[in-house]
């Protein structure tokens, strides 16, 4: 779904995943089977079937996509996904620019993300993961905390030493506090 408004969308993807544009706005999203990759914004509500299993991730590849993050209240997402080169800054968002992100976030992608403020309880979880695909990743003011045990901002990495060698570490931030942070991954 890309670039229109709907007042009404009933969403059965079989084992696919239905992926909302952050250009997509959509009143009320009915999900009968199937996950969601949510860029865009939902308004009213999300209603989901009987025996539903899916997951619905919110993604951010843009600004707007991250102001539709803040502004969500309906969704009911339980994760943050970056898969695609992504810059935003938190301190521009249209809605809320001193809003607190609650959910973890997984970073698959080049980022530039700036004045971003994080909060996540969730347990046995790191708030921030930066994972293969992602080559360059950079925090401007980045505040991060955790009520678990977990490391602030990880780094972990699956590529096999034939193909690339791993260049990849744990970071882990225990004091909260704005930071600058740059993450590149080395390549032989």
């Amino acid at each position: 779904m890309n670039g229109q408004s709907y007042t009404t969308v009933e969403a059965t993807t079989a084992d696919n995943t239905l992926i909302v544009e952050s250009s997509v706005t959509i009143g009320t999203l009915t999900l009968k089977k199937g996950n969601v990759k949510l860029y865009g914004k939902i308004t009213t509500s999300v209603s989901k079937d009987t025996g539903w299993s899916g997951t619905i991730i919110r993604c951010l590849d843009n600004q707007q996509s991250y102001d539709n993050l803040i502004a969500d209240n309906v969704s009911g997402y339980t994760s943050i996904l970056i898969e695609r080169e992504a810059s935003f800054d938190a301190s521009k968002a249209s809605a809320n620019a001193a809003a607190t992100v609650g959910k973890p976030m997984k970073i698959a992608a080049n980022a530039t993300i700036a004045h971003l403020k994080m909060h996540v309880d969730q347990a046995a979880v790191s708030p921030i993961e930066i994972i293969d695909g992602a080559a360059n990743v950079v925090f401007d003011d980045l505040t991060v905390s955790s009520t678990n045990e977990q490391s602030l901002v990880k780094v972990v990495g699956n590529r096999s030493e034939s193909h690339y060698p791993q260049r990849f570490s744990v970071v882990d931030f225990r004091q909260v506090q704005p930071v600058r942070f740059q993450y590149s991954e080395r390549r032989s």
